[in-house]
C-alpha cells in the first residue's frame, strides 16, 4: 500500500510479497470504519432523496454523504483548509442528515448495511490490486502529478493550493479528486503515501456501490431481482471492458496468415505497435497487455472504468463515474416523483443533480454536460411539466 516511487524495472516476486504489515492492514480498517460512518450519515439523506426507489435508495447512502461533503470542503476551503475544514464540512452533512431524519426520512438500515458491504467488496478488491502494485511510476500515466497535488493540498492553508511546479502561484488545474483524497487522508490521519492508493480504492468502491444501487433499483421497479440486477450492474459497469479483447484473443486460434489478412478491424486501432506485431502479440494470452485495451476506434481512446483504475491515477474523468451514476439515480427519483410534490422535485433538481454538477465544476468539467443531460431527460420524461418548477408569477 506504500505509494513511494518504484522504478519501472523493479518487479516484485511472489516471495517478496508474502505478508502484509499489520500497520497497513490497520490503515485499511481505519478507512473502512470511516466510510461505514459516512454511510450511516448518508442513509437519511438517501432515504429523503429516493423515497420511491426500492429500499429507499439504501445502497446510495455513501454517495449521498461524500458528494455534499466534497462541496462543503471546497467552499470552506476557499477561506481556510485543513482537518478543521473537513470536520466542519462533515458537521454540515451530519446536520442535514439529522434534519432529514427528523422529517421522516427513515432508512432501511439492513439494506444500508448491505449497500456498505457492496462498497467494501469493491474497495478491498482495488486495495488488493494496489497492494501488489503500490508504487508510483512514470508508467502510471500522471501518478507523479496527482500524488504531488495531494501533498500540495495537505500543505495548503487555503484553496486553491500553491502550484508545486510553479512556485508562488496558485494552482490552475482541476483538483477536486485530489482534494477529496486529501480530505479522507486528513480525516483518517493517514500518511499521504498510503492515502493516495486508498483514495483510488475508495472511488472504485463508490463506482461499485452506485452501479449496484442504481441498476438494482431499476430492475426491482420492473419486478425483477434487486440483487441480480445490482450484481449485473456492477459487472458491466465496474468490471467488464471492451469486447475487442475477446475478439483479439480469438484471432490467436486462427493461422497467422488468416489472422493478418482479416484482423485489421480488430487490430488497426492499436497505437505504438506495427499492425503485424499487434496481431501476433495481442492475440496471444501470454503476451497480451492491458494497456492496449483502450485502442478500439482508430485515432481515439476508449478507456473503460476498470482500465482507469488499473492505471491507478487520480484523473477526474475516471473517478467521476460513480458520481455520474448517483446523478442518474437522482434523475430516476425525479421521474418517479408525483407532480404535486413540487418541493421535492425542486430539491432533486437543484439540491441533488445541481449539487453533483457543482462538484464536477472543480472535479471534472467534462462530466458536467452529462449531469445537465440527465436533468434534462428527467424533466422531459416526467409526468409533471418542467414549467411547474417555476414560480407561479413566472407562469401566469
Amino acid at each position: 500500500m506504500d505509494g513511494r516511487y518504484i522504478p519501472k524495472s523493479r518487479r516484485f516476486t511472489p516471495q517478496e510479497r508474502p505478508n502484509v504489515p499489520v500497520l497497513e492492514l490497520a490503515i485499511v480498517l481505519k478507512w473502512l470504519v470511516a466510510f461505514a460512518a459516512l454511510t450511516a450519515v448518508g442513509a437519511p439523506l438517501a432515504a429523503a432523496a429516493f423515497p420511491r426507489l426500492p429500499r429507499r435508495g439504501a445502497a446510495l447512502a455513501l454517495p449521498a454523504a461524500v458528494v455534499p461533503l466534497a462541496l462543503f470542503v471546497f467552499w470552506i476551503g476557499q477561506v481556510t483548509f485543513g482537518l478543521h475544514t473537513v470536520v466542519v464540512g462533515l458537521g454540515l452533512v451530519v446536520a442535514a442528515s439529522a434534519l432529514a431524519y427528523r422529517r421522516g426520512a427513515e432508512p432501511e438500515w439492513r439494506a444500508v448495511a448491505g449497500g456498505y458491504a457492496v462498497f467494501a467488496v469493491g474497495f478491498l478488491f482495488l486495495v488488493s490490486f494496489r497492494m501488489y502494485n503500490a508504487g508510483i511510476t512514470p508508467a502510471g500515466g500522471e501518478q507523479f502529478l496527482h500524488f504531488g497535488l495531494v501533498k500540495a493540498l495537505l500543505r495548503a492553508g487555503t484553496l486553491p493550493p500553491e502550484d508545486f511546479w510553479f512556485a508562488g502561484e496558485p494552482l490552475r488545474y482541476y483538483y477536486g479528486t485530489q482534494m477529496q483524497v486529501a480530505a479522507y487522508t486528513l480525516l483518517t490521519d493517514t500518511a499521504p503515501r498510503y492515502g493516495f492508493n486508498l483514495g483510488i480504492a475508495a472511488f472504485y468502491g463508490f463506482l461499485v456501490v452506485s452501479a449496484y444501487g442504481l441498476v438494482g433499483a431499476a430492475t426491482a421497479l420492473r419486478g425483477r431481482s434487486y440483487r441480480l440486477g445490482g450484481a449485473l450492474g456492477v459487472f458491466f459497469v465496474a468490471l467488464a471492458g471492451a469486447l475487442t479483447t475477446a475478439v483479439r484473443l480469438g484471432f490467436g486460434l486462427l493461422p497467422r496468415e488468416t489472422a493478418l489478412e482479416y484482423g485489421r478491424p480488430a487490430f488497426d486501432a492499436v497505437r505504438h505497435m506495427p499492425y503485424e506485431e499487434a496481431v501476433v502479440r495481442l492475440s496471444n494470452p501470454f503476451e497480451w497487455g492491458w494497456f492496449y485495451t483502450r485502442y478500439v476506434v482508430p485515432n481515439t481512446l476508449q478507456e473503460f472504468p476498470l482500465y482507469s483504475f488499473v492505471k491507478s491515477d487520480l484523473h477526474g474523468h475516471a473517478l467521476a463515474n460513480g458520481y455520474i451514476l448517483f446523478a442518474a439515480a437522482l434523475a430516476l427519483s425525479y421521474y418517479l416523483t408525483p407532480a404535486e410534490e413540487r418541493g421535492r422535485r425542486l430539491a432533486l433538481v437543484y439540491g441533488g443533480m445541481g449539487l453533483v454538477a457543482g462538484v464536477f465544476g472543480f472535479m471534472n468539467t467534462w462530466s458536467l454536460p452529462t449531469v445537465v443531460g440527465l436533468a434534462w431527460l428527467a424533466l422531459a420524461a416526467a409526468d409533471a411539466h418542467p414549467a411547474t418548477l417555476l414560480p407561479a408569477s413566472a407562469t401566469a
